[in-house]
Protein backbone atom coordinates (compact mmCIF):
# COMPACT_ATOMS: atom_id res chain seq x y z
CA UNK A 1 0.00 0.00 0.00
CA UNK A 2 2.85 2.36 0.87
CA UNK A 3 4.49 1.64 -2.46
CA UNK A 4 1.19 2.31 -4.22
CA UNK A 5 0.84 5.60 -2.36
CA UNK A 6 4.38 6.62 -3.20
CA UNK A 7 3.80 5.71 -6.83
CA UNK A 8 0.63 7.81 -6.94
CA UNK A 9 2.42 10.77 -5.37
CA UNK A 10 5.25 10.47 -7.85
CA UNK A 11 2.78 10.31 -10.72
CA UNK A 12 0.92 13.36 -9.42
CA UNK A 13 4.18 15.23 -8.94
CA UNK A 14 5.26 14.31 -12.45
CA UNK A 15 1.99 15.56 -13.91
CA UNK A 16 2.26 18.78 -11.93
CA UNK A 17 5.82 19.39 -13.08
CA UNK A 18 4.83 18.65 -16.67
CA UNK A 19 1.93 21.10 -16.53
CA UNK A 20 4.11 23.74 -14.88
CA UNK A 21 6.83 23.35 -17.50
CA UNK A 22 4.26 23.58 -20.29
CA UNK A 23 2.77 26.71 -18.72
CA UNK A 24 6.16 28.39 -18.38
CA UNK A 25 7.15 27.50 -21.95
CA UNK A 26 3.86 28.89 -23.27
CA UNK A 27 4.17 32.03 -21.15
CA UNK A 28 7.71 32.78 -22.28
CA UNK A 29 6.89 31.99 -25.91
CA UNK A 30 3.81 34.21 -26.03
CA UNK A 31 5.38 37.08 -24.13
CA UNK A 32 8.44 37.05 -26.41
CA UNK A 33 6.21 36.88 -29.49
CA UNK A 34 4.20 39.97 -28.53
CA UNK A 35 6.88 42.03 -26.80
CA UNK A 36 8.07 44.08 -29.78
CA UNK A 37 4.90 44.00 -31.88
CA UNK A 38 2.56 47.04 -32.23
CA UNK A 39 0.48 47.52 -29.11
CA UNK A 40 0.32 49.28 -25.75
CA UNK A 41 3.24 48.92 -23.29
CA UNK A 42 3.94 45.20 -22.85
CA UNK A 43 5.37 43.35 -19.85
CA UNK A 44 7.40 40.17 -20.32
CA UNK A 45 5.69 38.81 -17.21
CA UNK A 46 2.18 40.28 -17.30
CA UNK A 47 1.78 40.77 -21.03
CA UNK A 48 -1.09 43.27 -21.24
CA UNK A 49 -3.05 41.77 -18.33
CA UNK A 50 -1.98 44.31 -15.73
CA UNK A 51 -2.53 47.25 -18.08
CA UNK A 52 -5.97 45.99 -19.06
CA UNK A 53 -6.83 45.65 -15.38
CA UNK A 54 -5.99 49.31 -14.79
CA UNK A 55 -8.54 50.30 -17.44
CA UNK A 56 -11.30 47.83 -16.64
CA UNK A 57 -11.24 48.57 -12.91
CA UNK A 58 -12.66 51.99 -13.77
CA UNK A 59 -15.66 50.36 -15.43
CA UNK A 60 -18.74 48.82 -13.82
CA UNK A 61 -18.61 45.07 -13.07
CA UNK A 62 -18.67 43.11 -16.35
CA UNK A 63 -17.76 46.28 -18.22
CA UNK A 64 -17.51 45.72 -21.95
CA UNK A 65 -13.89 45.45 -23.08
CA UNK A 66 -14.32 47.78 -26.07
CA UNK A 67 -14.49 50.84 -23.80
CA UNK A 68 -11.06 50.07 -22.34
CA UNK A 69 -9.57 49.37 -25.78
CA UNK A 70 -10.96 52.58 -27.30
CA UNK A 71 -9.39 54.64 -24.52
CA UNK A 72 -6.16 52.65 -24.67
CA UNK A 73 -5.78 53.32 -28.38
CA UNK A 74 -6.13 57.06 -27.85
CA UNK A 75 -3.87 57.15 -24.78
CA UNK A 76 -0.97 55.43 -26.55
CA UNK A 77 -1.68 56.70 -30.08
CA UNK A 78 -1.85 53.12 -31.33
CA UNK A 79 -1.96 52.21 -35.04
CA UNK A 80 -4.96 50.85 -36.91
CA UNK A 81 -3.89 47.28 -36.13
CA UNK A 82 -2.28 46.28 -32.83
CA UNK A 83 -1.90 43.31 -30.50
CA UNK A 84 -3.31 42.59 -27.06
CA UNK A 85 -1.70 39.76 -25.07
CA UNK A 86 -4.12 38.57 -22.38
CA UNK A 87 -2.90 34.98 -22.05
CA UNK A 88 -3.59 32.90 -19.95
CA UNK A 89 -6.68 34.68 -18.57
CA UNK A 90 -7.98 35.60 -22.00
CA UNK A 91 -7.22 35.24 -25.69
CA UNK A 92 -4.45 36.91 -27.63
CA UNK A 93 -6.00 39.51 -29.93
CA UNK A 94 -5.04 41.20 -33.14
CA UNK A 95 -7.30 44.25 -32.94
CA UNK A 96 -8.57 45.97 -36.09
CA UNK A 97 -9.53 49.57 -35.32
CA UNK A 98 -10.01 51.28 -38.69
CA UNK A 99 -12.67 50.83 -41.39
CA UNK A 100 -10.22 49.34 -43.91
CA UNK A 101 -8.61 47.04 -41.36
CA UNK A 102 -11.97 45.76 -40.08
CA UNK A 103 -12.99 44.99 -43.66
CA UNK A 104 -10.19 42.44 -44.12
CA UNK A 105 -11.88 39.48 -42.36
CA UNK A 106 -15.48 40.57 -42.95
CA UNK A 107 -16.02 42.01 -46.41
CA UNK A 108 -12.74 41.48 -48.28
CA UNK A 109 -12.79 37.87 -47.01
CA UNK A 110 -15.14 35.83 -44.85
CA UNK A 111 -13.10 34.54 -41.93
CA UNK A 112 -14.83 31.92 -39.76
CA UNK A 113 -16.27 32.36 -36.29
CA UNK A 114 -13.67 31.41 -33.64
CA UNK A 115 -14.12 28.19 -31.67
CA UNK A 116 -14.06 30.17 -28.43
CA UNK A 117 -17.10 32.15 -29.59
CA UNK A 118 -18.95 28.99 -30.63
CA UNK A 119 -18.22 27.40 -27.24
CA UNK A 120 -19.52 30.49 -25.46
CA UNK A 121 -23.01 29.64 -26.75
CA UNK A 122 -22.84 26.15 -25.25
CA UNK A 123 -25.14 25.80 -22.27
CA UNK A 124 -27.27 28.84 -23.09
CA UNK A 125 -28.76 29.23 -26.56
CA UNK A 126 -26.75 26.34 -28.03
CA UNK A 127 -23.90 25.86 -30.47
CA UNK A 128 -26.13 25.34 -33.52
CA UNK A 129 -27.48 28.90 -33.29
CA UNK A 130 -26.60 30.53 -36.61
CA UNK A 131 -24.24 33.08 -35.03
CA UNK A 132 -22.18 30.24 -33.54
CA UNK A 133 -21.78 28.17 -36.69
CA UNK A 134 -19.43 27.93 -39.63
CA UNK A 135 -19.18 26.13 -42.94
CA UNK A 136 -22.03 24.06 -44.42
CA UNK A 137 -24.26 24.38 -41.32
CA UNK A 138 -24.00 28.17 -41.37
CA UNK A 139 -24.79 28.24 -45.10
CA UNK A 140 -27.79 25.96 -44.56
CA UNK A 141 -29.16 28.14 -41.77
CA UNK A 142 -28.63 31.28 -43.85
CA UNK A 143 -30.65 29.72 -46.67
CA UNK A 144 -33.43 28.87 -44.22
CA UNK A 145 -33.58 32.04 -42.11
CA UNK A 146 -32.26 34.98 -44.13
CA UNK A 147 -35.19 35.04 -46.62
CA UNK A 148 -37.57 35.35 -43.67
CA UNK A 149 -35.82 38.51 -42.49
CA UNK A 150 -35.32 40.39 -45.74
CA UNK A 151 -37.25 43.68 -46.20
CA UNK A 152 -40.11 42.04 -48.11
CA UNK A 153 -40.60 39.38 -45.44
CA UNK A 154 -40.37 41.86 -42.56
CA UNK A 155 -43.06 43.96 -44.25
CA UNK A 156 -45.57 41.12 -43.72
CA UNK A 157 -45.17 41.57 -39.95
CA UNK A 158 -45.73 45.34 -39.98
CA UNK A 159 -49.28 45.22 -38.61
CA UNK A 160 -48.24 42.98 -35.72
CA UNK A 161 -45.33 45.27 -34.88
CA UNK A 162 -47.66 48.29 -34.92
CA UNK A 163 -50.13 46.50 -32.65
CA UNK A 164 -47.39 45.68 -30.14
CA UNK A 165 -46.20 49.31 -30.24
CA UNK A 166 -49.77 50.46 -29.60
CA UNK A 167 -49.93 48.18 -26.55
CA UNK A 168 -46.65 49.66 -25.33
CA UNK A 169 -48.15 53.14 -25.72
CA UNK A 170 -51.03 52.05 -23.50
CA UNK A 171 -48.72 50.72 -20.79
CA UNK A 172 -46.76 53.97 -20.76
CA UNK A 173 -49.97 55.97 -20.39
CA UNK A 174 -50.61 54.13 -17.15
CA UNK A 175 -47.23 55.14 -15.75
CA UNK A 176 -47.46 58.67 -17.16
CA UNK A 177 -50.73 59.34 -15.34
CA UNK A 178 -48.87 58.78 -12.06
CA UNK A 179 -45.59 60.41 -13.18
CA UNK A 180 -44.13 57.18 -11.91
CA UNK A 181 -40.44 56.27 -11.91
CA UNK A 182 -39.98 52.98 -13.72
CA UNK A 183 -37.27 50.60 -14.84
CA UNK A 184 -37.44 51.56 -18.50
CA UNK A 185 -35.80 48.35 -19.70
CA UNK A 186 -38.48 46.27 -18.04
CA UNK A 187 -41.37 48.34 -19.39
CA UNK A 188 -40.00 48.60 -22.92
CA UNK A 189 -38.85 45.00 -23.00
CA UNK A 190 -42.09 43.21 -23.79
CA UNK A 191 -42.42 45.08 -27.09
CA UNK A 192 -39.31 43.67 -28.83
CA UNK A 193 -39.77 40.36 -27.04
CA UNK A 194 -43.20 39.82 -28.56
CA UNK A 195 -42.09 41.11 -31.96
CA UNK A 196 -39.27 38.58 -32.29
CA UNK A 197 -41.49 35.82 -30.90
CA UNK A 198 -44.12 36.61 -33.53
CA UNK A 199 -41.57 36.62 -36.33
CA UNK A 200 -40.30 33.20 -35.26
CA UNK A 201 -43.51 31.47 -34.15
CA UNK A 202 -46.22 33.50 -35.85
CA UNK A 203 -47.84 34.60 -32.59
CA UNK A 204 -47.03 36.29 -29.29
CA UNK A 205 -45.81 34.29 -26.32
CA UNK A 206 -47.59 34.34 -22.99
CA UNK A 207 -47.24 37.03 -20.35
CA UNK A 208 -45.84 34.39 -18.01
CA UNK A 209 -43.16 33.51 -20.54
CA UNK A 210 -42.04 37.13 -20.60
CA UNK A 211 -42.14 37.41 -16.80
CA UNK A 212 -39.99 34.31 -16.53
CA UNK A 213 -37.38 35.80 -18.83
CA UNK A 214 -37.25 39.03 -16.83
CA UNK A 215 -36.17 37.08 -13.75
CA UNK A 216 -33.22 35.30 -15.32
CA UNK A 217 -29.63 36.36 -14.75
CA UNK A 218 -27.87 38.48 -17.32
CA UNK A 219 -24.55 37.40 -18.83
CA UNK A 220 -26.03 33.90 -19.27
CA UNK A 221 -24.72 32.77 -15.87
CA UNK A 222 -27.55 30.33 -15.35
CA UNK A 223 -27.57 27.55 -17.91
CA UNK A 224 -31.05 26.31 -18.70
CA UNK A 225 -31.27 23.49 -21.18
CA UNK A 226 -34.36 22.84 -23.24
CA UNK A 227 -34.88 19.42 -21.65
CA UNK A 228 -37.85 18.68 -23.86
CA UNK A 229 -36.48 15.40 -25.22
CA UNK A 230 -35.10 13.84 -22.04
CA UNK A 231 -38.32 12.27 -20.80
CA UNK A 232 -39.20 9.39 -23.20
CA UNK A 233 -42.94 10.01 -22.83
CA UNK A 234 -42.46 13.69 -23.58
CA UNK A 235 -40.25 12.78 -26.52
CA UNK A 236 -42.95 10.46 -27.92
CA UNK A 237 -45.64 13.13 -27.54
CA UNK A 238 -43.32 15.72 -29.10
CA UNK A 239 -42.62 13.50 -32.11
CA UNK A 240 -46.29 12.61 -32.53
CA UNK A 241 -47.40 16.25 -32.53
CA UNK A 242 -44.54 17.24 -34.79
CA UNK A 243 -45.66 14.65 -37.32
CA UNK A 244 -49.12 16.22 -37.20
CA UNK A 245 -47.56 19.65 -37.50
CA UNK A 246 -45.56 18.51 -40.54
CA UNK A 247 -48.76 17.43 -42.24
CA UNK A 248 -50.41 20.74 -41.39
CA UNK A 249 -47.38 22.67 -42.66
CA UNK A 250 -47.54 20.83 -45.95
CA UNK A 251 -51.21 21.73 -46.38
CA UNK A 252 -50.76 25.43 -45.67
CA UNK A 253 -47.35 25.95 -47.29
CA UNK A 254 -48.80 27.32 -50.50
CA UNK A 255 -51.34 29.61 -48.85
CA UNK A 256 -49.58 31.64 -46.16
CA UNK A 257 -46.49 33.70 -45.55
CA UNK A 258 -44.06 31.54 -43.58
CA UNK A 259 -42.60 32.40 -40.20
CA UNK A 260 -39.01 31.49 -39.38
CA UNK A 261 -40.22 28.29 -37.75
CA UNK A 262 -42.14 27.44 -40.92
CA UNK A 263 -39.03 28.01 -43.00
CA UNK A 264 -37.06 25.56 -40.88
CA UNK A 265 -39.78 22.90 -41.00
CA UNK A 266 -41.06 23.15 -44.56
CA UNK A 267 -38.02 21.72 -46.38
CA UNK A 268 -38.43 18.51 -44.40
CA UNK A 269 -42.12 18.45 -45.15
CA UNK A 270 -41.67 19.05 -48.84
CA UNK A 271 -38.93 16.43 -49.18
CA UNK A 272 -40.83 13.99 -46.92
CA UNK A 273 -37.79 13.59 -44.69
CA UNK A 274 -38.29 12.55 -41.06
CA UNK A 275 -37.66 15.06 -38.30
CA UNK A 276 -34.79 13.60 -36.31
CA UNK A 277 -33.38 14.80 -33.00
CA UNK A 278 -30.60 16.72 -34.73
CA UNK A 279 -33.08 18.83 -36.67
CA UNK A 280 -35.26 19.37 -33.61
CA UNK A 281 -32.22 20.59 -31.69
CA UNK A 282 -31.36 22.91 -34.57
CA UNK A 283 -34.84 24.45 -34.51
CA UNK A 284 -34.92 24.91 -30.75
CA UNK A 285 -31.45 26.45 -30.46
CA UNK A 286 -32.08 28.89 -33.28
CA UNK A 287 -35.42 29.83 -31.72
CA UNK A 288 -33.67 30.58 -28.44
CA UNK A 289 -30.83 32.41 -30.14
CA UNK A 290 -33.09 34.51 -32.34
CA UNK A 291 -35.27 35.60 -29.42
CA UNK A 292 -32.32 36.37 -27.14
CA UNK A 293 -30.32 38.24 -29.78
CA UNK A 294 -33.27 40.07 -31.35
CA UNK A 295 -34.76 41.06 -28.02
CA UNK A 296 -31.41 42.09 -26.52
CA UNK A 297 -30.37 44.24 -29.47
CA UNK A 298 -33.68 46.11 -29.60
CA UNK A 299 -34.06 46.73 -25.87
CA UNK A 300 -30.47 47.88 -25.42
CA UNK A 301 -30.66 50.30 -28.34
CA UNK A 302 -34.11 51.67 -27.47
CA UNK A 303 -33.02 52.24 -23.86
CA UNK A 304 -30.10 54.36 -25.05
CA UNK A 305 -32.30 56.23 -27.54
CA UNK A 306 -34.66 57.38 -24.80
CA UNK A 307 -31.78 58.29 -22.50
CA UNK A 308 -30.22 60.42 -25.24
CA UNK A 309 -33.52 62.08 -26.15
CA UNK A 310 -33.99 62.89 -22.47
CA UNK A 311 -30.53 64.48 -22.34
CA UNK A 312 -30.81 66.32 -25.68
CA UNK A 313 -34.31 67.88 -25.91
CA UNK A 314 -33.44 69.80 -29.09
CA UNK A 315 -33.07 66.46 -30.91
CA UNK A 316 -36.43 65.31 -29.54
CA UNK A 317 -38.05 68.50 -30.87
CA UNK A 318 -36.76 67.82 -34.39
CA UNK A 319 -37.90 64.22 -34.14
CA UNK A 320 -41.43 65.26 -33.22
CA UNK A 321 -41.52 67.78 -36.05
CA UNK A 322 -40.67 65.06 -38.54
CA UNK A 323 -43.39 62.78 -37.17
CA UNK A 324 -45.98 65.57 -37.39
CA UNK A 325 -44.93 66.18 -40.97
CA UNK A 326 -44.97 62.54 -42.13
CA UNK A 327 -47.96 61.40 -40.07
CA UNK A 328 -50.57 63.38 -38.09
CA UNK A 329 -50.45 65.15 -34.70
CA UNK A 330 -53.35 62.99 -33.49
CA UNK A 331 -52.50 59.51 -32.18
CA UNK A 332 -55.55 57.76 -33.64
CA UNK A 333 -54.87 59.20 -37.08
CA UNK A 334 -51.19 58.26 -36.84
CA UNK A 335 -52.17 54.70 -35.95
CA UNK A 336 -54.53 54.44 -38.91
CA UNK A 337 -51.95 55.92 -41.27
CA UNK A 338 -49.34 53.42 -40.10
CA UNK A 339 -51.67 50.48 -40.68
CA UNK A 340 -52.82 51.81 -44.04
CA UNK A 341 -49.29 52.35 -45.30
CA UNK A 342 -46.46 50.96 -43.13
CA UNK A 343 -44.00 52.06 -45.83
CA UNK A 344 -44.36 55.63 -44.54
CA UNK A 345 -41.60 54.88 -42.05
CA UNK A 346 -39.18 54.90 -45.00
CA UNK A 347 -39.64 58.69 -45.11
CA UNK A 348 -38.45 59.11 -41.51
CA UNK A 349 -34.94 60.22 -42.37
CA UNK A 350 -34.21 62.11 -39.15
CA UNK A 351 -35.68 59.29 -37.07
CA UNK A 352 -33.40 56.85 -38.87
CA UNK A 353 -30.44 59.15 -38.27
CA UNK A 354 -31.18 59.18 -34.52
CA UNK A 355 -31.12 55.38 -34.46
CA UNK A 356 -27.87 55.31 -36.44
CA UNK A 357 -26.25 57.88 -34.17
CA UNK A 358 -27.32 55.96 -31.07
CA UNK A 359 -25.81 52.77 -32.48
CA UNK A 360 -22.65 54.68 -33.36
CA UNK A 361 -22.23 55.81 -29.77
CA UNK A 362 -23.43 52.55 -28.25
CA UNK A 363 -22.73 49.68 -30.65
CA UNK A 364 -24.13 46.24 -29.97
CA UNK A 365 -20.63 44.99 -29.22
CA UNK A 366 -17.42 43.89 -30.87
CA UNK A 367 -17.11 40.88 -33.13
CA UNK A 368 -14.32 38.37 -33.56
CA UNK A 369 -13.06 36.17 -36.36
CA UNK A 370 -10.52 33.37 -36.63
CA UNK A 371 -7.88 33.48 -39.34
CA UNK A 372 -7.84 30.44 -41.65
CA UNK A 373 -5.31 27.79 -40.50
CA UNK A 374 -2.98 28.42 -43.44
CA UNK A 375 -2.83 32.19 -42.85
CA UNK A 376 0.24 33.06 -40.79
CA UNK A 377 0.50 36.75 -41.68
CA UNK A 378 -2.04 39.55 -42.09
CA UNK A 379 -1.06 42.34 -44.48
CA UNK A 380 -2.42 45.89 -44.40
CA UNK A 381 -1.08 49.01 -46.10
CA UNK A 382 2.33 47.44 -46.66
CA UNK A 383 2.76 46.24 -43.07
CA UNK A 384 2.79 42.57 -42.06
CA UNK A 385 1.28 41.24 -38.84
CA UNK A 386 2.32 37.70 -37.81
CA UNK A 387 -0.39 35.44 -36.42
CA UNK A 388 -0.44 32.62 -33.90
CA UNK A 389 -2.86 29.78 -34.58
CA UNK A 390 -5.16 30.87 -31.75
CA UNK A 391 -5.06 34.62 -32.36
CA UNK A 392 -8.51 36.21 -32.43
CA UNK A 393 -9.11 39.04 -34.87
CA UNK A 394 -11.24 41.63 -33.09
CA UNK A 395 -13.24 44.19 -35.07
CA UNK A 396 -13.33 47.14 -32.68
CA UNK A 397 -16.54 48.83 -33.75
CA UNK A 398 -16.58 51.33 -30.89
CA UNK A 399 -12.98 52.39 -31.54
CA UNK A 400 -13.86 53.07 -35.18
CA UNK A 401 -17.02 54.95 -34.23
CA UNK A 402 -15.08 57.19 -31.80
CA UNK A 403 -12.16 57.89 -34.13
CA UNK A 404 -12.10 61.65 -34.96
CA UNK A 405 -10.53 60.85 -38.34
CA UNK A 406 -13.58 58.74 -39.19
CA UNK A 407 -16.40 60.67 -37.49
CA UNK A 408 -15.96 64.39 -36.91
CA UNK A 409 -16.40 65.43 -33.28
CA UNK A 410 -17.20 61.82 -32.32
CA UNK A 411 -18.16 62.49 -28.69
CA UNK A 412 -21.20 64.56 -29.73
CA UNK A 413 -24.69 63.13 -30.16
CA UNK A 414 -25.36 64.62 -33.58
CA UNK A 415 -27.81 62.65 -35.79
CA UNK A 416 -27.32 65.16 -38.61
CA UNK A 417 -23.97 63.55 -39.42
CA UNK A 418 -25.90 60.75 -41.14
CA UNK A 419 -27.80 63.25 -43.31
CA UNK A 420 -24.83 65.23 -44.66
CA UNK A 421 -24.57 64.61 -48.39
CA UNK A 422 -21.39 66.69 -48.63
CA UNK A 423 -19.64 64.53 -46.00
CA UNK A 424 -20.93 60.96 -46.32
CA UNK A 425 -19.91 58.31 -43.82
CA UNK A 426 -16.76 56.51 -44.94
CA UNK A 427 -17.17 53.08 -46.46
CA UNK A 428 -16.90 50.31 -43.83
CA UNK A 429 -16.88 52.92 -41.03
CA UNK A 430 -20.39 52.48 -39.62
CA UNK A 431 -20.75 48.86 -38.55
CA UNK A 432 -23.06 48.32 -35.53
CA UNK A 433 -24.61 45.25 -37.20
CA UNK A 434 -21.21 44.28 -38.68
CA UNK A 435 -20.71 44.03 -42.41
CA UNK A 436 -20.20 41.40 -45.07
CA UNK A 437 -21.99 38.08 -45.49
CA UNK A 438 -22.08 37.53 -41.71
CA UNK A 439 -23.74 40.85 -40.95
CA UNK A 440 -26.76 40.64 -38.64
CA UNK A 441 -29.63 39.15 -40.66
CA UNK A 442 -32.18 40.78 -38.35
CA UNK A 443 -31.12 44.39 -38.85
CA UNK A 444 -34.09 45.29 -41.09
CA UNK A 445 -36.50 44.00 -38.45
CA UNK A 446 -34.63 45.84 -35.69
CA UNK A 447 -34.70 49.14 -37.59
CA UNK A 448 -38.43 48.84 -38.34
CA UNK A 449 -39.17 47.99 -34.69
CA UNK A 450 -37.27 51.03 -33.47
CA UNK A 451 -38.78 53.45 -35.99
CA UNK A 452 -42.35 52.32 -35.31
CA UNK A 453 -41.90 52.57 -31.54
CA UNK A 454 -40.50 56.10 -31.87
CA UNK A 455 -43.48 57.15 -34.00
CA UNK A 456 -45.89 55.72 -31.43
CA UNK A 457 -44.24 57.22 -28.36
CA UNK A 458 -42.08 60.29 -28.99
CA UNK A 459 -44.85 62.90 -29.33
CA UNK A 460 -46.95 61.73 -26.40
CA UNK A 461 -44.46 61.07 -23.61
CA UNK A 462 -41.60 62.79 -21.84
CA UNK A 463 -38.82 60.54 -20.55
CA UNK A 464 -36.76 61.92 -17.66
CA UNK A 465 -33.63 60.03 -16.65
CA UNK A 466 -33.31 59.78 -12.85
CA UNK A 467 -30.91 58.23 -10.33
CA UNK A 468 -28.21 58.01 -12.99
CA UNK A 469 -25.46 59.77 -11.03
CA UNK A 470 -24.02 62.03 -13.75
CA UNK A 471 -20.27 62.56 -13.48
CA UNK A 472 -18.87 66.00 -12.73
CA UNK A 473 -15.88 65.27 -14.97
CA UNK A 474 -15.60 62.66 -17.74
CA UNK A 475 -13.97 59.41 -16.64
CA UNK A 476 -12.31 58.93 -20.04
CA UNK A 477 -11.20 61.33 -22.76
CA UNK A 478 -12.87 59.56 -25.69
CA UNK A 479 -16.36 60.37 -24.38
CA UNK A 480 -18.00 62.87 -22.04
CA UNK A 481 -21.50 61.39 -22.14
CA UNK A 482 -21.11 60.14 -18.57
CA UNK A 483 -21.67 63.77 -17.55
CA UNK A 484 -25.20 63.40 -18.92
CA UNK A 485 -26.01 59.68 -18.74
CA UNK A 486 -24.01 58.95 -15.61
CA UNK A 487 -23.29 55.31 -14.80
CA UNK A 488 -25.35 54.13 -17.78
CA UNK A 489 -22.86 55.61 -20.27
CA UNK A 490 -20.66 52.53 -19.90
CA UNK A 491 -21.86 49.28 -21.39
CA UNK A 492 -21.60 45.88 -19.75
CA UNK A 493 -21.22 42.52 -21.43
CA UNK A 494 -24.47 40.57 -21.64
CA UNK A 495 -25.60 38.72 -24.76
CA UNK A 496 -25.08 42.13 -26.33
CA UNK A 497 -23.55 45.32 -24.93
CA UNK A 498 -26.16 46.79 -22.59
CA UNK A 499 -26.37 49.83 -20.33
CA UNK A 500 -24.83 49.34 -16.91
CA UNK A 501 -27.26 49.26 -14.02
CA UNK A 502 -31.02 49.52 -13.86
CA UNK A 503 -32.10 52.50 -15.99
CA UNK A 504 -34.73 54.49 -14.09
CA UNK A 505 -36.91 57.06 -15.85
CA UNK A 506 -39.93 59.15 -14.91
CA UNK A 507 -42.67 59.07 -17.55
CA UNK A 508 -44.99 62.04 -18.13
CA UNK A 509 -47.50 62.94 -20.80
CA UNK A 510 -46.12 65.35 -23.38
CA UNK A 511 -48.09 68.62 -23.50
CA UNK A 512 -51.71 68.54 -24.59
CA UNK A 513 -51.41 65.94 -27.36
CA UNK A 514 -54.25 63.47 -27.66
CA UNK A 515 -53.48 59.87 -26.74
CA UNK A 516 -55.32 56.62 -27.15
CA UNK A 517 -57.13 55.91 -23.86
CA UNK A 518 -57.67 52.20 -24.32
CA UNK A 519 -54.59 50.26 -25.46
CA UNK A 520 -56.88 47.46 -26.64
CA UNK A 521 -59.14 49.70 -28.72
CA UNK A 522 -59.45 48.60 -32.32
CA UNK A 523 -58.18 50.62 -35.21
CA UNK A 524 -61.16 51.79 -37.31
CA UNK A 525 -61.87 49.29 -40.04
CA UNK A 526 -59.33 46.76 -38.78
CA UNK A 527 -59.89 44.30 -35.93
CA UNK A 528 -57.02 43.47 -33.60
CA UNK A 529 -55.98 39.99 -34.67
CA UNK A 530 -53.03 37.69 -34.35
CA UNK A 531 -50.57 37.60 -37.19
CA UNK A 532 -51.71 34.28 -38.61
CA UNK A 533 -54.92 32.42 -37.91
CA UNK A 534 -53.31 29.31 -39.41
CA UNK A 535 -50.66 29.01 -36.70
CA UNK A 536 -53.00 28.05 -33.89
CA UNK A 537 -52.13 24.38 -34.15
CA UNK A 538 -48.43 25.22 -34.17
CA UNK A 539 -48.69 27.43 -31.09
CA UNK A 540 -50.82 24.82 -29.31
CA UNK A 541 -48.06 22.32 -29.97
CA UNK A 542 -45.47 24.71 -28.54
CA UNK A 543 -47.62 25.37 -25.47
CA UNK A 544 -48.36 21.69 -24.90
CA UNK A 545 -44.69 20.78 -24.70
CA UNK A 546 -43.48 23.80 -22.77
CA UNK A 547 -41.30 24.92 -25.63
CA UNK A 548 -42.11 28.56 -25.03
CA UNK A 549 -40.54 28.46 -21.58
CA UNK A 550 -37.47 26.59 -22.74
CA UNK A 551 -37.04 28.86 -25.74
CA UNK A 552 -37.30 32.15 -23.89
CA UNK A 553 -35.87 31.27 -20.51
CA UNK A 554 -32.48 32.66 -21.51
CA UNK A 555 -33.77 35.84 -23.11
CA UNK A 556 -32.63 38.15 -20.38
CA UNK A 557 -29.41 39.95 -21.25
CA UNK A 558 -30.26 43.18 -19.46
CA UNK A 559 -31.35 42.74 -15.85
CA UNK A 560 -29.45 43.60 -12.70
CA UNK A 561 -27.36 40.80 -11.26
CA UNK A 562 -29.15 38.34 -9.02
CA UNK A 563 -27.36 36.15 -6.53
CA UNK A 564 -26.81 32.59 -7.69
CA UNK A 565 -29.14 31.01 -5.13
CA UNK A 566 -32.04 33.20 -6.24
CA UNK A 567 -31.28 32.45 -9.86
CA UNK A 568 -31.20 28.71 -9.24
CA UNK A 569 -34.55 28.91 -7.49
CA UNK A 570 -36.00 30.68 -10.54
CA UNK A 571 -34.65 27.99 -12.84
CA UNK A 572 -36.07 25.32 -10.52
CA UNK A 573 -39.48 27.02 -10.58
CA UNK A 574 -39.51 27.16 -14.39
CA UNK A 575 -38.41 23.54 -14.64
CA UNK A 576 -41.15 22.47 -12.22
CA UNK A 577 -43.77 24.30 -14.28
CA UNK A 578 -42.37 22.70 -17.41
CA UNK A 579 -42.47 19.23 -15.81
CA UNK A 580 -46.06 19.75 -14.65
CA UNK A 581 -47.04 20.87 -18.14
CA UNK A 582 -45.43 17.85 -19.77
CA UNK A 583 -47.02 15.51 -17.26
CA UNK A 584 -50.57 16.57 -18.05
Amino acid sequence: MLLDANGSLQLAAGVFVGVAVYFVVQLVSRRNFHHKLPGPPHSLFWGHLKLMGLYTQKLPPAGYIHTAITQMKQDFNLPDIFYLDLWPLGPCFLLLTSPDAAAIPTTASNFPMPDVVTKSFDGNVGTTFIEATNGPLWKYLMQQLAPGLNPAAVKTFSHSIIDYARALHGRLEHYADMAQIINIQSVLGEYPFQVVATVFFGERLSEQAYKDTTRMVDLMLIKNSAGALINPVTKWRWKKDLDTLQEHQGECAATKTPTLLDRMLLPRVQSQQPLDNTHLKLILENAKGFIVAGYGTAIDTSTYIWMLLSAFPEVLTKLREEHDRIFHPDFDRTLVMLHENPKRIRNLHYTTAIIHETLRLFPIGMTARQAPPDLTMLEHKGAKYPLLKDHLLGMMTQSIHYDPEVFEDPTRFRPERFLCEDRPVLRNAYRPFERGVRACIGQTLAMDELKISLVMLARWFEFELVDHEPAKEPLFTHTDLDTKLGKHEFQVHAFTAMAAGSVKMRIRRAGMRDALKDPQAKVPGRPLTTHYSSVQQKIHFMDTHGIQKSVVSLANPWLDFLDVSESLSIVKKINEEFSDLCGQ
